[in-house]
């Protein structure tokens, strides 16, 4: 059987919300990547897929976990949330990129299409029943990007319309993500981390981490959390702990380093290759 869609916690249909959550997904985007993105638009949607991956990876285990606990919501899942909610912005600020770059190739205005993203995430966020799970809106938005690079070729008019569907899927999941999130992080205390841990792992991290790491692994994350800038340690933790589940400690650290610090950050200390 499977489990209730998490889109039916949250009722947003009016288009002047969705347009709303479009540019706070992008502004969080920019947050997120810390660039802004002015590419050929074919690179711009191969980068998008790596984003979009995650956000599907990343709720199947939210997911699994939210049906355990029996409340989607719970502090404990925040890291999972932030992490759909950083993944999702950053692939619509890049196919939002991809849409401005193919418009202005064509000699048309990107907001042409703006009203087809925004049907496409009233469909997923205002579905009276039939809701689809937050992996599968993931699935089906990285099957329009490959569609649209398909297309990109020989039936160039086609393409925004993949886009354009692809960015309204992407944006109702970090509507949903950011929403959780928010019930999240107002739902009382949550364990506090040791001594000597203040201000280096994000809310809600702490137990996840004397669950996933041994003790030696956790004094070698210390020791690197203390060397970054205080704005990226809950970025690496978030992204160590997803990549945990799949990699060993070094591995997965290696990667955390690099998608959340930078390969400047990555190529420091042990976790060089």
């Amino acid at each position: 059987m499977n489990p209730p869609s998490l889109f039916a916690e949250i009722a947003l249909s009016d288009e002047d919300d969705i347009r709303s959550a479009h540019r706070r997904a992008v502004a969080h985007g920019l947050d997120i990547t810390r660039t802004e993105v002015h590419c050929e638009c074919h690179a711009l949607m191969c980068v998008s897929i790596e984003h979009m991956l995650t956000v599907a990876l990343s709720a199947e285990s939210f997911q699994s976990h939210a049906t355990m606990l029996g409340d989607p919501s719970n502090p404990m899942l925040a890291s999972q949330l932030r992490r759909m909610r950083d993944a999702s912005a950053s692939s619509v600020l890049l196919l939002s990129r991809a849409l401005e770059a193919h418009a202005s190739d064509s000699g048309r205005e990107p907001g042409a299409w703006q009203d087809d993203a925004v049907r496409a995430a009233s469909t997923v966020l205002a579905a009276e029943r039939g809701r689809p799970g937050i992996g599968e809106v993931a699935r089906s938005a990285i099957l329009e990007v490959s569609s649209g690079l398909l297309r990109i070729a020989h039936s160039r008019m086609v393409v925004p319309r993949h886009l354009a569907t692809a960015i309204g899927r992407m944006t109702a999941i970090f509507v949903l993500a950011e929403e959780l999130l928010a019930r999240a992080e107002g739902r009382g205390r949550v364990i506090d981390a040791p001594r000597g841990w203040e201000g280096l792992v994000p809310p809600g991290a702490w137990p996840q981490l004397m669950v996933q790491l041994r003790p030696r692994e956790r004094s070698e994350l210390h020791g690197v959390l203390l060397g970054l800038a205080p704005e990226t340690r809950g970025r690496v933790v978030d992204e160590l702990l997803a990549q945990i589940e799949w990699m060993s400690f070094g591995t997965a650290m290696l990667v955390a380093l690099f998608r959340a610090a930078g390969p400047t950050a990555a190529a420091q200390g042990r976790y060089c290759i």
